[in-house]
């Protein structure tokens, strides 16, 4: 068989081969974009529900600077738990927040725009789960104060440590 005829023969293969690696360039390039997307979505859901948490507890700082009430707020303290276990769960997801868009940051496939969107969208997730942060300290403080302010308390002045933990074991 002479050499161009050989070459004919592979080229249609060769064409046919092509055409399947753009089309999985293609494919591959669909689900990139599909997947930045719907990470970008997600991460808008996420700081919408931060935001909508934010803004109740804006409220009720509010509602607490406003308080003319002259008892205890939390007297079992059962306020400062919830608070401190949603302080911690918002950390939590914060520090994952932080970690993946460090990641996203850093990925070779995310180029100009793309890694702009996904970038942008982890930065405004983590700037609210931080604002959401500060606001539940701000009403876990001022509770803590308060309530602190309407406790009773001993006016016995103490001379030395020793005195003042003896007081205290008495109690």
């Amino acid at each position: 068989m002479p050499e161009t005829q050989k070459g004919i023969e592979f080229n249609p293969g060769i064409r046919a081969l092509s055409g399947q690696v753009e089309c999985v360039a293609e494919s591959v390039t669909l689900d990139l974009l599909r997947a930045i997307d719907e990470t970008v979505d997600s991460l808008e859901r996420v700081r919408r529900n931060i935001a909508s948490n934010y803004n109740q507890a804006c409220w009720f700082i509010d509602q607490l600077n406003n308080l003319r009430v002259e008892a205890e707020i939390d007297p079992d303290e059962s306020a400062e738990t919830a608070l401190t276990s949603a302080q911690k769960a918002l950390g939590h997801l914060a520090s994952d927040l932080k970690e993946r868009c460090k990641s996203a940051h850093g990925d070779y496939q995310l180029k100009g725009p793309h890694e702009e969107a996904v970038v942008t969208a982890y930065n405004e997730a983590i700037e609210v789960a931080c604002d959401l942060y500060k606001a539940l300290e701000d009403i876990r403080v001022f509770i803590r104060e308060h309530d602190a302010d309407m406790s009773e308390y001993d006016e016995r002045v103490f001379d030395n440590a020793s005195d003042l933990l003896r007081a205290l074991d008495e109690e």
